[in-house]
């Protein structure tokens, strides 16, 4: 289950590539695979081991000030897909 509140970063075992102009999420050797749209997709570079889901939502979301509670939501929706999907791990405590 994701911590809301404990830093978020890429799994290494996942490859982002760009095929036809759509982003996906690989794992070699796996026969799984994730189309990232344009927020998933910078959802997945900002995973960079120094922000929380927190983070990542209030900052997408000051982007679009009128819609910022819906926005929060939906990008806490794709975070914890990614999560769930094990594209996103939690930041080693301490690391």
């Amino acid at each position: 289950m994701m911590n809301r509140s404990r830093t978020l970063r890429q799994n290494s075992a996942y490859f982002s590539v760009e095929v036809d102009g759509e982003r996906l999420l690989y794992r070699p050797g796996s026969q799984n695979a994730m189309h990232l749209d344009t927020i998933a997709a910078l959802i997945w570079q900002m995973c960079d081991g120094t922000r929380t889901a927190d983070d990542i939502a209030a900052e997408l979301s000051s982007f679009y000030p009128d819609d910022a509670g819906t926005v929060q939501g939906e990008v806490l929706a794709a975070i914890e897909n990614l999560f769930d999907g094990d594209a996103l791990v939690h930041e080693a405590v301490g690391g």
